[in-house]
């Protein structure tokens, strides 16, 4: 009976060790795929930055939806080496179904949250705000908890940070301090922001 309880109890510590281990494992794997989400959703949205839709039929055809065009189309906050940068990216976004154009900005940005038990924290916020044809301030939604950081680096090796413009024809070149543009690309496709 003794030697039985012995096997038995080293047993069942083995099972609960693997089983911890297993445990933490899985969720290690679903912070790194919910990360690579997030990071798939902002870089979709960075992409997008300076698109101003056109009309593809009827007497508009050709036509932008808006008369005013994109000024600032991706500006970035950036917070040195602290936590965390921001972004603000602008578009014309078209809903297939109900066939509106609506010129949008959407912000991710982080808040800091204090709690008692788990120390200082940083929650990963979205907020879409409509701009044109009507402005319309909508509620920031939460994508993420427990950020440790969010920067976004330029990974070209000159000063200037690229991005998406002119229907896809060309790229606009923007010094990422004055963020002023100062010239394009034609016909080229570069993606040279990081995340």
């Amino acid at each position: 009976l003794a030697v039985g309880a012995i096997v038995i109890m080293a047993t069942y510590a083995s099972y609960e060790m693997v089983d911890t281990q297993y445990k933490k494992n899985i969720d290690v794997a679903n912070m790194h795929t919910s990360g690579r989400s997030i990071m798939q959703i902002i870089e979709r949205d960075v992409r997008m930055a300076g698109f101003e839709y056109r009309h593809t039929s009827g007497a508009n055809k050709g036509k932008k939806a808006f008369s005013s065009s994109i000024a600032t189309p991706l500006d970035i906050t950036d917070s040195g080496n602290k936590c965390c940068d921001e972004v603000k990216v602008i578009y014309d976004y078209f809903n297939e179904d109900t066939k509106v154009v609506k010129r949008i900005q959407i912000h991710y940005f982080t808040i800091k949250k204090d709690t008692p038990k788990k120390g200082k924290r940083y929650r990963l916020y979205k907020q879409v705000n409509d701009i044109l044809p009507t402005a319309k301030t909508r509620p920031a939604e939460v994508m993420a908890d427990f950020v440790e950081d969010l920067q976004f680096e330029n990974i070209v090796k000159d000063s200037s940070l690229y991005y998406g413009s002119d229907y896809g024809l060309g790229m606009t070149i923007v010094d990422p301090v004055t963020r002023k543009n100062v010239g394009s690309i034609k016909g080229t496709r570069v993606g040279a922001i990081a995340f």
